[in-house]
C-alpha cells in the first residue's frame, strides 16, 4: 500500500515537528494544530503545518509578506466555484487536485485550496460524506412521490434531515441556509445543483 506522504500520522507529525506526541494532542484539543480526522484517526497534511510554523516565525521588522493571488486552488468543486461566483468575490479557481492545491498554498501560490480527503485504511474505503451530486437531478425527480425535483433539492438545502439517503448522515449539512440566503439565492442554487449533470455530460 502506497503511503501518502502529504498526510502524517501523529507520530510523523510528532517527529516532523519535534515534539512529543503527548504534546502534540495537547496541540489538537486546544484547536492549536491543523488537522483532521479520519475514520478515527488524526492526520496532519503537512502543507499545512509548514504554513503554521512559517505563520509563527519571528522576522525582522519591516519584512513584509508578500500576498497570495486571489485564486482558490485545490480540488474541483463545483458548488464551490457557484459559491465563488455567486457571491462576487473575484476569487479565480485552478482545480488541479487536493495535493497540488495544498502545495500551492504552502508556497503562497493561491489564497485557499480545496480539499478532499480520502479513507487511507481500506484501498476500497471512501470519506465520501454525501451523495454524488452530478446525479442528483435524475435522482430527485423520483426520490419523493409528489414532490418535484426543484421542491426537493429546495427542501434539502433549507432544512437538510428532511431527506436523508441511505448510507449518509442527516446533520452533516448546516441548517441555516434558509435564514442565511435569500429566496433567489437559494433558486439560484436549485437551479445550479439540477444543472450539474448536464454540465457533466457536457450538455
Amino acid at each position: 500500500m502506497q503511503v501518502n506522504a502529504d498526510l502524517l500520522t501523529t507520530a510523523e507529525a510528532a517527529a516532523y515537528l519535534r515534539l512529543k506526541e503527548r504534546k502534540l494532542y495537547e496541540l489538537v484539543s486546544q484547536g492549536a494544530i491543523p488537522c483532521t480526522k479520519v475514520t478515527g484517526r488524526w492526520l496532519f497534511p503537512k502543507a499545512e503545518l509548514d504554513r503554521w510554523l512559517a505563520g509563527s516565525l519571528a522576522a525582522p521588522d519591516g519584512l513584509a509578506a508578500v500576498p497570495p493571488p486571489a485564486i482558490v486552488g485545490g480540488s474541483h468543486d463545483p458548488l464551490l466555484e457557484w459559491a465563488l461566483r455567486e457571491s462576487g468575490s473575484g476569487l479565480a479557481t485552478l482545480p488541479e487536485g487536493s495535493e497540488a492545491g495544498l502545495a500551492r498554498f504552502a508556497a503562497g501560490e493561491v489564497v485557499a485550496a480545496a480539499i478532499h480527503l480520502h479513507a487511507l485504511d481500506d484501498a476500497d474505503a471512501s470519506a465520501s460524506v454525501g451523495p454524488d451530486l452530478n446525479e442528483l437531478a435524475a435522482v430527485a425527480e423520483d426520490r419523493e412521490q409528489g414532490t418535484s425535483a426543484e421542491d426537493y433539492v429546495r427542501e434539502a438545502i433549507v432544512d437538510p434531515p428532511a431527506f436523508v439517503v441511505e448510507g449518509y448522515s442527516g446533520d452533516t449539512m448546516p441548517g441555516n441556509y434558509g435564514d442565511q440566503l435569500t429566496a433567489e439565492e437559494i433558486d439560484a442554487l436549485v437551479e445550479y445543483l439540477l444543472g450539474l449533470s448536464q454540465t457533466e455530460n457536457g450538455e
